[in-house]
């Protein structure tokens, strides 16, 4: 139920029960029954016994006369009247909603008064019969003489005579007052004993109540309260329920509703083969960045109900229903059951076919694509297992050229098992600290002096030692040893610093270093460099943490309060690899970034025969001079490059042409060389690799 729903039900309830107690209160829920009403068509029979007659009953305009003449007193005479509410004394009237009795009458008699009483028979079928009156249970009030004036008789003063019970032996059940099944009211005299006329005349014989008391409403709202509670926290708990396992944006499942899926199916026993498809929309994170996040939303829904509607109408051919989930940003899981090599051949084609179709937003014709990973599995597999073999075979995909599908197999089997090796040896060189530094020098465009170097690893653990970092970073972050390996840097060049002061006491050398994602969302790594700062003695200054383009395409706030808290401790931020993660240029705004280093692929691609190929490049320096930021090529290796870079106003460069890269010892000797050398602007560090 929606939230809006929800606040509706309560004014409703509300406004509901403000009326009742409103139309309460003016006495709608009353009820009255006037026995003496001509219009209820009662009939009214004088009683008398022997010795008595009736000399007169007339009943007009709400009033009745009576007159009974006693003419033998020596036994007990009975004069009054019967209002019978039924032609059939099995089927009364409920009397038992009626709280009160308005009665007023007038009375003489020839004797002494004694009163007179009002008799309620009620039939009950356990003991009453027909043709014994006797036996329709006397309820009665016992009322002092009448005066003329009204009387106000609460119905909880009835009683069962207590003759009536003695005559029939009534047991303690009967023996209480009964008001289900009135058939009778009576109104008659106490024994009279002198002879003479006994008049009465009633005025008021009206039953009043209500058909609800208060005290039973009040009850009833409280329930109806009650079970609407109830009802909102019912609707609340499953709409919890809901959100637990379901995306907000797709209303598809989430990782949490696909686990349950998988193992509720697992318990059940129904798993004999089970098959994923992993579906990664290709280059979303561009389209969401350079058109928006709410086109990008729009792509994501869009996607997910032709997958759904896909699945519904494919769901009359399956033994059992899949699973479809939204698992992150631009990526989708289904979980099928009994799935047949030619249902997935044509569930396989089919994603394709829906996926690709274009999208009409605004004025817009959108187009996606997707690269899609499959694992089959017939034994019991973790969720995760299935899951990693599914999005080992997507990415394969996407290596493959996007747009395809690939079915986890032997080949994808064993590239898996190396990146588990290479994971397993990245941690023993951890555990070994069998790393090494070097560093690349990175030069002013215009001075050809050193103005700061780059930090690269390599790893020295023998049966990996032959493995560059760009094979074993990306093996590091996906199985979470990223971050030891970042820590590991860090220290080891505050140490060196610590170590080696004159190496920066007469410049301002600049030491940049690479750190992944992870650490951005590390809420504790600003507190692990600041005490490393007071430990080792650096200088902030002296180091610029950089971060690839492609880490701040998707990040929160989290991320750049984190950024923040580094430029506070003194760390300038620079942003590597830029052109290749597809931010937007107006994103830079929200970073605070002090450098940009343009990505190699922009100056191998350079051709001074080729103007269009220097567009991007102009682009990138003239977006990095309007935001005031520091600009660095990488990759540079040939003197047309430098020289086309340096026209262009790039301020700073790094690459072969000019030095390789150096170990420490290496380093430090150079730079006293470069120092000694100073005017001498065209001396090369080193020699190529």
């Amino acid at each position: 139920m929606p939230k809006s729903a929800e606040i509706k039900t309560l004014i409703i309830l509300i406004a509901f029960t403000l009326i009742t107690v409103i139309v309460y209160s003016l006495g709608s829920f009353n009820t009255t029954l006037d026995l003496l009403d001509p219009e209820e068509g009662f009939m009214i029979i004088p009683i008398q016994n022997h010795g008595a007659s009736i000399k007169k009953i007339y009943n007009h305009k709400h009033r009745l006369e009576l007159i009974c003449h006693i003419d033998d007193p020596k036994v007990e005479r009975f004069c009054g009247f019967t209002v019978m509410l039924s032609d059939d004394m099995r089927h009364g009237r409920d009397f038992s909603h009626f709280q009160k009795i308005r009665f007023q009458a007038t009375y003489n008699t020839p004797q002494v008064e004694k009163g007179i009483r009002i008799y309620l028979r009620n039939f009950n079928p356990d003991y009453s019969r027909l043709n014994e009156p006797v036996t329709i249970k006397f309820n009665s009030f016992m009322l002092p003489p009448p005066d003329g004036k009204p009387l106000t008789i609460p119905m909880n003063l009835l009683q069962v005579e207590t003759w009536w019970i003695a005559l029939l032996k009534m047991n303690l059940e009967h023996a209480r007052v009964e008001l289900n099944n009135v058939s009778m009211v009576e109104v008659l005299s106490n024994s009279i004993t002198s002879t003479g006329d006994f008049e009465l005349t009633v005025d008021q014989l009206t039953f009043q109540g209500e058909l609800i008391s208060g005290f039973n409403l009040a009850k009833i709202l409280l329930v109806i309260w009650f079970v609407t509670a109830i009802v909102l926290l019912n609707s609340n708990r499953l709409k919890l329920q809901k959100a637990i396992i379901s995306d907000p944006l797709t209303g598809a499942l989430n990782r949490r509703g696909l686990l349950h899926h998988f193992e509720r199916m697992k318990s059940s026993g129904d798993y004999k083969v089970t098959t994923a498809f992993y579906v990664n929309l290709d280059n979303f994170k561009q389209i969401n960045d350079s058109l928006g996040h709410q086109i990008g939303d729009h792509i994501l829904k869009c996607i997910s109900q032709r997958i759904q509607a896909l699945l519904t109408e494919y769901e009359p051919d399956l033994l059992t229903r899949p699973a479809f989930g939204r698992f992150s940003s631009d990526e989708y899981l289904i979980i099928f059951h009994h799935l047949s090599q030619e249902q997935l051949q044509w569930m396989d084609c089919r994603l394709h076919q829906a996926i690709n179709e274009p999208m009409h937003y605004e004025q817009m014709d959108l187009q996606v694509y997707a690269s899609i990973g499959i694992a089959v599995t017939n034994k019991p597999d973790t969720f995760d297992e299935l899951f990693t073999r599914a999005d080992t075979a997507m990415r394969i995909a996407k290596q493959s050229g996007k747009n395809l599908s690939r079915m986890f197999d032997s080949e994808i089997y064993a590239i898996r098992q190396e990146r588990i090796k290479l994971a397993a040896d990245l941690r023993q060189a951890i555990n070994l600290q069998a790393f090494e530094l070097l560093y690349m020098p990175i030069f002013a465009s215009d001075t050809l002096k050193i103005k700061a170097v780059e930090a690269l690893i390599r790893c020295n653990y023998e049966p990996i030692k032959h493995i560059g970092p760009e094979v074993f970073i990306p093996v590091a972050e996906e199985y979470d040893l990223i971050q030891s390996i970042d820590l590991w840097v860090i220290e080891t060049i505050f140490k060196q610093l610590q170590n080696n002061r004159q190496l920066n006491q007469f410049s301002n050398l600049k030491f940049s270093i690479n750190i992944s994602a992870k650490e951005l969302y590390n809420v504790n790594f600003p507190n692990i460099l600041a005490e490393w700062i007071a430990r080792y003695d650096v200088e902030p200054a002296m180091v610029e943490l950089e971060i690839t383009e492609t880490c701040l395409v998707d990040v929160g706030d989290s991320v750049i309060n984190n950024i923040n808290r580094l430029k506070r401790l003194g760390f300038s931020i620079a942003l590597d690899d830029f052109g290749t993660g597809y931010m937007a240029f107006n994103q830079l705004n929200l970073f605070p970034v002090d450098t940009i280093k343009i990505d190699k692929s922009f100056v191998n691609s350079f051709d001074p025969t080729k103007q269009q190929r220097s567009v991007a490049i102009e682009a990138v320096l003239l977006l990095a001079e309007s935001f005031n930021l520091r600009t660095v090529a990488e990759g540079v290796e040939t003197q047309e490059q430098y020289l086309y870079l340096k026209k262009q106003k790039c301020q700073f460069f790094q690459g072969y042409f000019k030095s390789p890269p150096l170990d420490w010892q290496t380093l430090c000797q150079r730079w006293h060389q470069l120092e000694a050398a100073c005017p001498k602007e065209n001396r090369v560090l080193g020699s190529p690799a």
